[in-house]
């Protein structure tokens, strides 16, 4: 006999919220390695901001925000890279596109032209690090990344599709850039080794207060890339 008020044919709630929890598609990691470069580039900028203008005085290569800046960048750039054969191996570098600035945009001209005349630089992350340094000396890198960041048909030659600079991520970065014109450098780039520099983030370095739940993940997944190319 069946009991009053009980339904005739009970629901199975458990097994219906875990259908549908096991029915979610798993979420594209490219997706979540450009939403923590993002987040990790507001957070330097930001503190590279906030922390010169506490400074008081033009920044040197030893300052550590600046320092953790430049890796951050690097990293965002390298993130969805080909592998582009050369003669003796298969190899992904940042110069590639960094190279294209100045066709595109004339005002790069003289950086380029800097970093090719700088002596001792023996591989092409070290010319784009220099290139990098100097472009911010000038005030200009928002500038030079916007120019390249619009034209897609020579990102496509160097990134695939789901990297950084090809997504919405690369834009919001770029635009982020634009603030770092209030601060003023001085940045030793002639007999430094940017060939051989590692590049890693330092979070606890980099930022006083870290939040780990501004991150999609605990374990901050930002791609794989070797750090020296």
């Amino acid at each position: 006999m069946t009991q009053f008020g009980a339904p005739r044919n009970p629901v199975n709630w458990v097994s219906h919220i875990t259908a549908a929890v096991v029915s979610q598609p798993a979420r594209d990691p490219a997706v979540v390695e450009r939403t923590n470069l993002l987040n990790m580039a507001k957070l330097s900028i930001k503190g590279l901001i906030e922390s010169s203008l506490s400074y008081g005085r033009t920044l040197d290569s030893d300052y550590p925000p600046l320092q953790q800046f430049f890796v951050v960048m690097e990293h965002c750039l390298k993130h969805g890279l080909k592998v582009r054969k050369s003669f003796l191996s298969f190899n992904r570098t940042i110069w590639g596109p960094l190279e294209m600035v100045d066709k595109i945009c004339p005002e790069a001209e003289d950086v380029a032209a800097s970093v090719r005349d700088l002596p001792g630089l023996r591989t092409p992350l070290g010319r784009a690090r220099a290139w990098l340094r100097l472009s911010m000396m000038q005030k200009k890198l928002a500038d030079y990344l916007r120019c390249l960041i619009m034209r897609r048909d020579i990102l496509s030659e160097f990134y695939e599709n789901h990297a950084v600079m090809m997504e919405e991520e690369g834009t919001v970065i770029v635009g982020l850039l634009v603030g770092l014109n209030v601060i003023d450098c001085n940045l030793c780039v002639k007999g430094e080794d940017l060939d051989s520099q590692v590049c890693y983030i330092n979070v606890t370095c980099t930022f006083s207060i870290f939040n780990p739940h501004f991150f999609i993940n605990k374990q901050v997944s930002m791609g794989s890339y070797s750090s020296v190319t």
